[in-house]
């Protein structure tokens, strides 16, 4: 870890344009061999050959060409090479996995392949992780609705008794939604809270 290192650094997913979140979720891997050169947006051909340069495109391609902006961004830096990892949980860009090197630097395909390997479980784990947690969460609501039913059962057959165990018992109807700071009802013309 160097003084001028963004090791820790989080950015906004507005600093990543649309349709590069979209190119990441599509090819999760991009290498920057170089930021000092630009990248030719043409491919050569033989004369010979039977294919025009617009036949190939490399939009989504591991080795596609980074936008102007991106390099000059990556010149500031004095950063020279690149390898972005997408980290794609349910069809998102979770996130960003960024490896600079201060030269022009190639990853091998191999390489590049192994880090898209990480990359995938790495999203997995958090998908799992995620989905972990929301059932949790989903099986204390039903917990908790389940205790605030038993509730007002215990309250009797009167409708205002029963509305009282939603606000007087613990756990209550605040405890149904967290971070909630108040909350109430209106049985009649009487005001409950807890």
């Amino acid at each position: 870890d160097t003084p001028d290192s963004p090791l820790g650094t989080h950015s906004p997913a507005t600093d990543v344009p649309q349709r590069t979140r979209d190119q990441f979720r599509a090819n999760s891997v991009r290498i920057i061999v170089t930021s000092q050169r630009v990248a030719q947006a043409r491919i050569a051909f033989l004369d010979s050959s039977p294919l025009v340069s617009e036949d190939i495109n490399l939009g989504m391609s591991s080795l596609r060409r980074a936008h102007d902006c991106h390099l000059e961004y990556m010149r500031g830096m004095g950063v020279s090479a690149s390898l972005c990892l997408a980290i794609v949980v349910k069809d998102h860009l979770w996130g960003l996995v960024v490896c600079h090197h201060k030269t022009e630097r190639f990853v091998s395909y191999q390489a590049r392949m192994a880090c898209d390997f990480l990359a995938q479980a790495l999203s997995m784990r958090l998908s799992n992780l995620l989905d972990a947690e929301n059932h949790l969460r989903h099986d204390r609501c039903l917990q908790l609705h389940a205790k605030l039913c038993d509730n007002m059962y215990h309250m009797g057959h009167n409708p205002g008794l029963r509305l009282l165990g939603l606000v007087n018992n613990k756990p209550n109807l605040m405890d149904l939604i967290p971070g909630v700071n108040g909350a109430g009802f209106v049985h009649s013309t009487d005001v409950f809270n807890p």
